[in-house]
């Protein structure tokens, strides 16, 4: 809403400047239309004293659907509720502006409210879209006389490809042998392993496949770890806490105690959900609850009870499953949920009326486990016995420093965690597989 005279008052204000720097930094935001008044003749010198530009592109496919999850999230929302033809749905009306992706998921959440549904679907966006729009939008068309050419001539085309291959693997049609198809297209075979390396276990091939009679039981052993399965060997949430508490020694009803954290700070122990890569999982040592995600946004969830290497063991109603990670990592995006064992003065009264009792109770807790480690850590006597002489807090910051945690003197879970961890405490570990005893 500048008119050119005011731009170029801002363009003089500029020149204030010293022998150093300039005075004044001038930042220009606005729609797209500001870069038409930047390109005015009369503006020329104000554009060329821009130093740096930035332009907000419209949202891509993938991106409305990680700005969509961001949204809910800060609102509080666990979970997908827009389907994956929605959001391509909510793309197509929205062109990826993110103003009317705002209005357009507004309107389709009350329209979905309305009707008691518990998810976004394509429909709903359409309606909304129509409304926010004011408009109709186009249908549908359906198929053209070229694309029924284009289906029928790759129909042709599969069924030549089919009877060619029948034709070679008949026998006594005429066609080479197996072994000579083998031999005469050895490049080739190589080059078609290359190409579905990616729906494939990760295998080292030798230059030449040993012979069926050298297959041992040692040859067997070394055989490839399966490649992880989505969605066949995921699970809902329910069910993998189900399996999660199993590991700790638990049985857990979901029917009876529907909020599962709730229900672990009952025997004693705390959730802590977080976010973070492989070193994380590793750092806190405990089976983990993963989060996966589809390229189509699907979410489903795996307990992780085993990490060595490669090698990701998982937890099914089923049994134990032994996988590539691998093959798992590509489905997970860092979200993660574990089980930790929570001192007595955490757990505290249920009055809430005993908070000095607490406090003496958590550095009772915290004075004995100190002495322990600081006999390990400590580098010489002397340094132990000044631990031991510190407050609490500063006990706390000693070993926070040592373990190479966040340094702030609090007690927090990852701090816990990583005691017990020091400690040896009997829970159930990720690295080592070791269980509850």
């Amino acid at each position: 809403n500048l008119s050119a005279e005011v731009l170029e008052q801002l363009r003089l204000l500029t020149n204030l400047e010293t022998a150093e720097k300039k005075l004044l930094q001038i930042v220009l935001l606005g729609q797209p239309e500001l870069q038409e008044i930047l390109g005015l003749p009369e503006l020329r010198q104000l554009n060329q004293r821009v130093t740096a530009r930035y332009h907000l592109d419209a949202l891509g496919r993938a991106e409305i659907e990680a700005y969509l999850r961001y949204r809910l999230s800060v609102a509080g929302l666990r979970g997908e509720i827009f389907t994956d033809r929605a959001i391509r749905a909510l793309y197509r009306a929205s062109h990826g502006v993110p103003r009317l992706i705002n209005l357009i998921s507004d309107r389709a959440l009350l329209g979905a409210y309305a009707e008691g549904e518990h998810q976004i679907t394509a429909p709903h966006i359409r309606n909304a879209a129509r409304e926010v729009n004011g408009q109709n939008l186009p249908r549908r068309a359906g198929p053209s006389r070229k694309s029924h050419a284009l289906m029928l001539a790759a129909a042709l085309l599969m069924a030549i490809i089919m009877t060619t291959w029948l034709f070679i693997g008949l026998p006594g049609s005429g066609g080479p042998e197996p072994d000579a198809v083998a031999e005469n297209q050895g490049t080739s075979l190589t080059g078609a392993i290359e190409r579905v390396e990616l729906d494939m276990p990760v295998v080292e091939l030798s230059e030449k496949l040993p012979e069926a009679s050298e297959q041992t039981s040692d040859s067997r052993e070394e055989e490839p770890l399966p490649e992880f399965e989505f969605p066949d060997q995921t699970i809902s949430l329910p069910v993998a806490f189900r399996e999660l508490f199993e590991l700790w020694g638990l049985e857990y009803r979901a029917s009876e105690s529907p909020v599962a954290c709730e229900f672990a700070e009952g025997q004693g122990l705390r959730c802590l959900q977080n976010k973070g890569a492989r070193r994380s999982l590793e750092f806190l040592d405990r089976p983990a609850i993963l989060q996966l995600r589809n390229g189509n946004g699907d979410s489903h969830y795996a307990v992780l009870s085993g990490l060595q290497d490669n090698r990701a063991t998982i937890e099914l109603p089923s049994g134990r499953r032994e996988v590539t990670f691998s093959s798992l990592e590509p489905y997970w995006f860092g979200e993660f949920t574990v089980l930790w064992e929570a001192p007595g003065y955490i757990l505290g009264d249920a009055s809430g009326s005993a908070q000095g009792n607490e406090r003496v109770a958590e550095q009772i807790w915290m004075g004995s486990r100190m002495m322990e480690l600081a006999s390990r850590y400590a580098e010489s006597r002397q340094e132990e016995s000044r631990v031991n002489r510190m407050p609490i807090e500063e006990q706390v910051r000693w070993y926070q420093q040592q373990r190479g945690l966040t340094v702030d003197g609090i007690a927090g879970a990852m701090t816990i965690i990583q005691m017990n961890n020091d400690l040896e405490s009997a829970v159930p570990r990720l690295t080592s597989g070791r269980m509850v005893n």
